[in-house]
């Protein structure tokens, strides 16, 4: 799926939809995402808009992607990138900036905005 001209996995839309769950406006987007991962302008109103009006429209018809590993495309799962960022955190080390350069469905990023408090900027590739 492509938003914003990135590709969103179907785990990311997932975790967008159920974090913005009822959120009404992009001040009241970008207040959640400061209080949980610390990161003070993620929205505008336009990027704002077009995700509700995707999560909206998509809600009912997205697919779940393929397992692709036995097209040697191994993700990382969610356990484990939670571990390897939650050991860093635990080591006082949050950075501010994550490049993350083979996101595939986004376990590193997702676990990266879950432990890392001082994020301010994200690239998955």
């Amino acid at each position: 799926m492509k938003i914003f001209e990135a590709n969103i996995s179907y785990q990311v839309l997932v975790f967008l939809n159920e974090f913005l769950k009822n959120t009404t406006s992009f001040e009241i987007a970008n207040q959640k995402m400061f209080d949980a991962f610390g990161i003070k302008h993620f929205f505008d109103n336009d990027d704002f808009n077009t995700l509700i009006k995707y999560l909206f429209l998509s809600n009912s018809n997205v697919v779940e992607e393929p397992d692709r590993a036995e097209y040697g495309d191994f993700q990382t799962n969610k356990d484990l990138a939670n571990k390897v960022a939650k050991h860093l955190s635990k080591r006082n080390i949050s950075p501010e900036i994550v490049i993350e350069p083979t996101c595939g469905k986004g376990n590193f990023i997702i676990a990266s905005l879950s432990n890392f408090k001082t994020l301010k900027k994200i690239f998955g590739i």
